[in-house]
Order: C-alpha cells, then sequence, then structure tokens
C-alpha cells in the first residue's frame, strides 16, 4: 500500500488495519511522510493503535527514534516495555521506563505488573511467592538483586521453598541462602537442603539419627538420590549412608533400584561391614543377591550360610539381570501402533522382537524395520527403504544381526541385513525370501541349492543341491510358497523340500550338499498335494505337514519320520489325516521348539490358505481370553513359552504378545527372599517344569536351592520325565537342549 494513501486512511477510516502497519513499517524506517503521520496518531486517541501496529512489527526495535516522540506513552507500549526489559535487561530500554514513571498498567500479565512495582521500588508491593522465587533464582538481571532482597526483608516461606529448591542446582544461589539462613520450612525437606548444600553441622544439629533425610531420599527423584549418595560417599558416614539407603526396615530392599543396592552393597562392602552385607543379601531377589554375595571375600562367605553363597556366586549375576529383565511383565502385551501385514521373528534369546512391514498395499512402497523390547516395550526403528509388494516382508532376528526379504521391481526376492549396518546382498536366480537360522547366520533356499548368509559376509555362499538343479532345469521359477525349509541349529541340520515335494536333510558341514539323506514321503508325491511346513522334534525325528484342495476345502496330513543316526533309512513313525491338533493337542506342543510355519499350521482354526488364517480361540497360549477377534500367527520362540500375534485386519494390525507363565517366572525372580514363602518353592518347581527358555528354567533352579536353603528343606528340580498318553508324540530333550 501507498504510504501518503495509508497515512490518509489512518487519520479518516475508523478501522484502519493495513494503513496502520504500512505506516508504522514506512515510519520505524524513517520515511518523513510516515513519520509525521505516526506522530499525529501517537498524540492523538488513536495511540494505542498506531502503537499496538509498531509493536506487531517483526524488526521494530527499542533504540526505535519513535519512541522519543513528545507524546505521553499509552498502556499498551508500558506493559509490552516492561515486559521487554523482564525478559532481558536493556539500559536503553530501563531509561525509558524510568522517563514514563510508570509500572505495568491495567491488562498486564500478573507476573509483569508486580515485578514492574518491585523494579519502581512501590511500597506495599505484593509478589507471589513464586513469581518471586523464579525472579531471586536471576542472578543475571536486575530483578534478581531486587527480589534476592524483598525475599530477605520478608521471608515469605513458600518462596524460601521454591528458591531452596533452585538453589540447590547454582551454587551462587546455595552461597546465597547459606549467608542468609535460608532454608525450606518443612523439615523433611530442610535436612535434604542442608546435605545438598553442604551444611552438614545444620543436617547433624537437626537430624541426628537420620531419620528426616532417609525420608527425604525415599521420596525424591532418582537424579536427586544419586546426588545424595555422591555427597554422602564424600562424608564418608557409614551410619548415615546405611539408614538412609537402606532404612532401618529390612522391607527397605523390595524399593530399593539396582543403583541403590550396587551403591549399598559396594559401601559396605569398603567398610567391610561383613554381617550387614550377608544380612542384604540374604534378603534380596535372586539378581540381586547374586550381585551382593560376590561382594562377599571367600572367607567371608562362611558360616550357616555358606551352602547359599556358593549357590549364589556359581552364575553371573549379570546374566541372571539380564534373563529376568527380558521377559514380558504382563500375559498380554499390546503395542498400539497399527501396521500394514507385518511379519514377525523373536531374537535367539526371546529378548526382542523384529517387525517388518510395508506400508502400503500398493507398490512401490515404504518398507519398515524394527526392534521391539519385550521386557520394557521399547521400541527401536532399524530401517526404512523401499520394496515392490505392499504384503508380508519374512523377517530374521539373529540376535547379532537383522535381516529381512524385501521385493526388488524385477519380481525377484533380495535379502537385506539392516541391522547392526545395511548391507543389501546379491541375490542368486529363483531365492526364496523365506530365512532360518543356522548355527551361524542364516539359510535359504534358490533354484540350485542353499543359500547362506554368513556372519558379517557381503555376498550369500552358494551351495548347489544336485537335485535341485536337475529338477529345476534352468527355469526361472517362484519358490516363494512351494519349497519349504526348517533348520535345527543346535544340530546343525537342515531340512527342505523341492518342486516335487522330495524332502532331504543334510548338515551345515557338508562341503557340498549333494550327500543328502531323501526322506521317502510318497504321500505327498500326488501332484494335487503341497507340502506346507517341516519342523525338527529332535536330532532325529522330522514333522511333515501339507495340504490338498478339495473345491473350497484344505485337506491336511501329518506324518512323523525318524532318522537314524547310525546312517539307516529314515522310515515313518507316525501319520494323520486332518489338523494337528485334533491328533497331537495343544497341550503335548508347550515348551517344545516347531518351526513358525509348522506352529502356524498347529495354531491356525480356518486353514484358508497355506500360510493364512486365524488363531484358534482355543490355543493355550492366547492371553486375551473374552476379546474375540481375527488374529494371525507371527511368531513363537525356540522354546515355546510366547506366542506373538497380530489382531485386527491385516492392512491395521495391532502387535500382541501372549504368554501364560513368563510373567510369573518373573514376578517370582524379582521377588526379594525377604518376601518369599515356602509356598514358593513348589511354585518355582512348577513354573520350571512349564517353561522351555533354558536361561528361564536355569534361574528358577537357582532360585528353589536358594529358597530350599533359606526354609531349610530341599528342592528338587530335576528332569524328570512324565510318562506320555496316547495322543503324546516322544518329544526328547537331547543334549543339545533341542525339543
Amino acid at each position: 500500500m501507498n504510504v501518503r494513501a495509508a497515512a490518509l486512511l489512518l487519520e479518516v477510516h475508523p478501522r484502519p488495519g493495513r494503513a496502520a502497519e504500512t505506516v508504522a513499517r514506512a515510519a520505524e524506517a524513517g520515511d518523513p511522510v510516515a513519520v509525521r503521520a505516526f506522530a499525529r496518531a501517537a498524540g492523538s486517541p488513536r495511540s494505542s493503535m498506531i502503537w499496538r501496529a509498531w509493536l506487531a512489527l517483526p524488526a521494530r526495535r527499542w533504540t526505535s527514534a519513535l519512541l522519543d516522540l513528545p507524546s505521553p506513552a499509552p498502556d499498551v507500549l508500558v506493559n509490552a516495555a516492561w515486559t521487554g526489559w523482564l525478559d532481558e535487561h536493556d539500559d536503553r530500554l530501563w531509561s525509558l521506563l524510568n522517563g514514563w514513571g510508570r509500572a505495568a498498567a491495567s491488562g498486564a500479565d500478573p507476573r509483569i505488573a508486580s515485578l514492574s512495582r518491585l523494579a519502581r521500588g512501590d511500597e506495599g508491593v505484593a509478589v507471589p511467592p513464586r513469581v518471586l522465587a523464579d525472579a531471586a533464582a536471576r542472578l543475571d538481571h536486575p530483578i534478581g538483586d531486587l527480589a534476592r532482597a524483598h525475599l530477605t526483608a520478608h521471608p515469605d516461606p513458600d518462596a524460601v521453598d521454591a528458591l531452596c529448591a533452585a538453589a540447590v542446582g547454582s551454587p551462587d544461589l546455595a552461597a546465597f541462602c547459606v549467608a542468609h539462613h535460608l532454608a525450606p520450612s518443612g523439615p523433611v525437606e530442610r535436612a535434604a537442603f542442608f546435605v545438598r548444600t553442604g551444611q552438614h553441622d545444620q543436617h547433624r544439629a537437626l537430624d541426628g539419627d537420620g531419620a528426616l533425610l532417609a525420608m527425604a531420599y525415599r521420596t525424591s527423584a532418582p537424579d536427586v538420590r544419586t546426588h545424595l549418595r555422591t555427597i554422602m560417599a564424600a562424608e564418608g558416614d557409614s551410619d548415615l549412608i546405611r539408614v538412609v539407603v537402606a532404612g532401618e526396615r529390612r522391607d527397605r530392599v523390595a524399593e530399593m533400584s539396582d543403583a541403590e543396592l550396587d551403591y549399598l552393597g559396594h559401601h559396605l562392602a569398603e567398610h567391610r561391614r561383613w554381617a550387614e552385607l550377608r544380612g542384604l543379601a540374604r534378603d534380596l531377589p535372586l539378581a540381586k543377591a547374586a550381585a551382593a554375595a560376590r561382594l562377599l571375600p571367600e572367607d567371608e562367605r562362611t558360616g550357616g550360610d555358606a551352602d547359599l553363597f556358593a549357590i549364589l556366586t556359581a552364575r553371573p549375576w549379570r546374566e541372571l539381570r539380564e534373563t529376568v529383565g527380558r521377559l514380558p511383565a504382563g500375559h498380554l502385551t499390546t503395542d498400539g501402533t497399527f501396521r500394514n501385514s507385518a511379519a514377525a521373528c523373536l531374537s535367539p534369546d526371546s529378548a526382542e522382537l523384529a517387525v517388518a512391514w510395508p506400508e502400503g498395499r500398493s507398490a512401490p512402497t515404504t518398507l519398515h524395520v524394527e526392534t521391539v523390547r519385550i521386557g520394557t516395550g521399547e521400541s527401536t526403528f532399524h530401517h526404512t527403504g523401499t520394496t515392490h509388494s505392499g504384503f508380508l516382508h519374512p523377517v530374521l532376528h539373529l540376535g547379532d544381526e537383522i535381516l529381512v526379504s524385501r521385493l526388488g521391481p524385477n519380481r525377484r526376492w533380495y535379502i537385506d541385513r539392516v541391522f547392526p549396518e545395511r548391507h543389501a546382498f546379491e541375490p542368486p536366480e529363483g531365492l526364496s525370501p523365506h530365512m532360518r537360522k543356522a548355527s551361524r547366520g542364516a539359510v535359504l533356499i534358490h533354484l540350485e541349492g542353499l543359500a547362506f548368509a554368513d556372519p558379517g559376509a557381503d555376498r550369500l555362499r552358494l551351495v548347489p543341491v544336485h537335485s535341485f538343479r536337475k529338477m529345476m532345469g534352468g527355469r526361472a521359477v517362484s519358490l516363494e510358497s512351494r519349497c519349504q525349509l526348517t533348520t535345527l541349529p543346535a544340530a546343525r541340520l537342515i531340512a527342505f523340500s523341492d518342486l516335487r515335494n522330495e524332502i532331504y536333510v543334510t548338515t551345515e558341514d557338508a562341503a557340498d550338499a549333494a550327500d543328502v539323506r531323501k526322506i521317502p514321503a510318497d504321500h505327498y508325491a500326488d501332484g494335487d498335494w503341497s507340502i506346507s511346513a517341516l519342523s525338527f522334534l529332535d536330532p532325529n525325528t522330522l514333522a511333515v505337514h501339507g495340504h490338498a484342495r478339495d473345491g473350497l476345502t484344505i485337506i491336511q496330513h501329518t506324518e512323523i519320520w525318524e532318522i537314524p543316526p547310525d546312517g539307516g533309512d529314515p522310515h515313518r513313525t507316525d501319520a494323520h489325516d486332518g489338523p494337528v491338533r485334533d491328533r497331537w493337542p495343544f497341550e503335548g506342543w508347550e515348551g517344545t521348539s516347531m518351526d513358525p510355519f509348522f506352529a502356524h499350521q498347529l495354531l491356525t482354526a480356518n486353514l484358508l490358505a497355506p500360510h493364512f488364517g486365524g488363531v484358534h480361540p482355543g490355543t493355550p497360549w492366547l492371553q486375551a481370553k473374552g476379546q474375540e477377534r481375527f488374529r494371525r500367527f507371527l511368531a513363537m520362540p525356540l522354546a515355546g513359552d510366547m506366542l506373538v500375534t497380530s489382531a485386527g485386519d491385516m492392512k491395521h494390525e495391532a502387535l500382541e504378545i501372549h504368554s501364560r507363565h513368563l510373567p510369573a517366572a518373573r514376578a517370582l525372580l524379582e521377588r526379594p527372599f525377604l518376601h518369599c514363602t515356602p509356598q514358593d518353592l513348589q511354585r518355582a518347581h512348577e513354573l520350571r517344569s512349564k517353561i522351555g527358555d533354558p536361561a528361564v528354567r536355569d534361574a528358577l533352579d537357582l532360585l528353589g536351592h536358594c529358597l530350599g536353603h533359606r526354609f531349610g528343606g530341599d528342592i528338587a528340580l530335576g528332569t524328570g520325565t512324565i510318562p506320555a498318553g496316547p495322543t503324546d508324540i516322544a518329544l526328547s530333550r537331547n543334549e543339545n537342549g533341542a525339543a
């Protein structure tokens, strides 16, 4: 807008709007016409309007010549000036405020109004306690000196409390409080303040037995507790540390964090207070007790508790803590993030779940890979890339590495390592996207045999299988859902099927996989049948599941094959037509290692397609009783102690982690020995028999021995067998730990 036109509108229009803004901007820039128009408006009833337009300018300055105009300052300008000066001291601004001789006017923020009166030295000024304390804490502004002087002259308790809270983080403020004998009004807060500001004589006079400081410690945030422990350690008052950190009540151990227990244990060890350290170890939860016992010299692990300390120090306490910390806290954990067509895989130690999902159904789309910590629910993204499929993308968590399959624009499947760093493998012809764990790394099928993704390797290691090359004859066919693969990493075994439904078993150690053992499962040789899953039950037993279509119905057939270790011919030991669970009920598979495809066949209610369908509502692993909704099988750990499902339609799936027994094991392992009862002996025994995870079983075994010692009895947590029923498969545990 033209400046002259804007000046005219400013004088004649009742609501000049943009005209006022134009005049203010031009006047600030020094335009003579605009300056004269600004001055006329500033000396008229429109003063507030023109100054409000000036205050809205992004480039306005408190050094502006417009502020020297011989006209009274309106309230809006005075209030803005006080706000600016209180935000940051400026000599020119203070000179203006002195010249105007006014505190903030009515309508100003209460904080600005009260502090402006304080700054002017008005009598009887009442500053809200929090406002006064915040002002007094300012060491870089004149208002701070004025507020501190006011506070010492009129020590309002609430203001003093707030200033003291700020002083513990500022040596200068702490010195001010000490010099003027300012301290919190409450005795508990005062005790902590004295210690945190180095006033130890005052603390001893106030709190001789340390009870007040102990109360303050227990109600403080973790960072405050850490600060108090550091100060007490420097002072070296052993009795005070014991009272404050441990408390007079033994029950206090249930509330103590790992950091507090570590601090207290090392303190007791440094001061050679062995009796107290032994008592601490006897009362703590298992992992913490093992850590405390390690602090005892061997010649102090004697007497009636010698056996207990020998048990506790036999296992690395950090491993115990990690085992307990990775267990789910609840029977059902739900992740509220909705995903499309999720695929998942648990890490070998079941501590973490890797999840892969495409962002949309239309290709190309973004492929995401993240991990979810089972014990905490914490989620971490590891990869975002491009894929040309909007459906399932197999993912494999190897512990130290995470691999994911993605579809390229040429409709070929690629394998990417996305953790710890990203690396794309060059795929061989006809690579299947389905991966399985090997003893080291992963193994896949391709048109001419096996492909190994070794740890840290930059290319796939290809091992030819003669039967594959002969069968394919160079044809470019997809193996995505037509050939099956399973492994038993502990025994270095691999089983796979080809397009003719012929099944082979080999080992990772074979230099050339030509020497494989064939499973003569002739039932599946009929062209109507497809093998949908293979699963090792132990090194000498292989389960085979297949299906055929009869119109809209899927017919299922399962066989169990024994593979003699002496090289004899494999032979079938059992077979069943129909769903797996009809012959071998769910309960017989608890604690059993299953291939994920085989677990899917076992758990799916209505098999509509080889790898789709809802989880049977009668599945004992499900922990969402009464929440009837479609759930799709995603993953199960090798030990079979958890079940991961997705809930909802495939475009909007929420992750669910189900666990029947691990949350109870975690609660028992985290319970202080002090709170345990003789009934916990039996509970530890029962849980151990229901859990397949070797590390958790070992921890429960150790807990049982500790409780047996505590209560003067023994608990036999052996490996005895339960007689098999008429519908059971003999699922023995071998020396490699496989089931």
